[in-house]
């Protein structure tokens, strides 16, 4: 049976949805759930059950080629915590753009980085976590042997 879809595209599929998938997670991990809206557009009194968690990713694919479908199904799974997806072309006027976004506050609370050159900038910036001190999700398990190229100072 041939789908019209090579074994490497299947492949290339599962793996954006993976790493989508863990970048959610990894905001999640972050604690990145601090930003919060009511649902009555009142005060939540503190942590009111009745929030409902926003977050924005920014990502360079786009949205139809899989980061929506992702999106939806985590949004569908996960009512509490909503993600908007938002792209920005991976190039330099598009990186600007995500730079600028985080060092100005704006609405991104997830990124997907592309190169090891732009992940230095922002942790030098200031605008990446360290993943290392979350001690019980373990990065090289998620991302296998892949999870050490992208390692810096470890």
């Amino acid at each position: 049976f041939n789908s019209g879809r090579s074994c490497d595209q299947m492949r290339a599929k599962r793996g954006l949805t993976g790493l989508i998938v863990g970048v959610l997670m990894l905001g999640l991990l972050a604690g990145c759930v601090g930003k919060s809206e009511t649902n009555g557009g009142g005060d939540n009194g503190g942590g009111s059950a009745a929030g409902k968690v926003k977050l924005t990713m920014w990502g360079a694919v786009p949205p139809e080629n899989g980061p929506q479908e992702v999106v939806d199904t985590w949004n569908a799974e996960n009512p509490d915590i909503q993600v908007e997806y938002v792209r920005f072309v991976n190039d330099d006027d598009g990186n600007l753009k995500l730079d600028t976004a985080l060092s100005t506050g704006q609405n991104v609370d997830l990124y997907v980085n592309y190169t090891l050159t732009n992940l230095d900038k922002r942790i030098k910036g200031g605008t990446a976590l360290d993943l290392g001190e979350f001690t019980d999700y373990n990065i090289d398990e998620k991302m296998g042997e892949d999870a050490a190229s992208w390692k810096v100072d470890g």
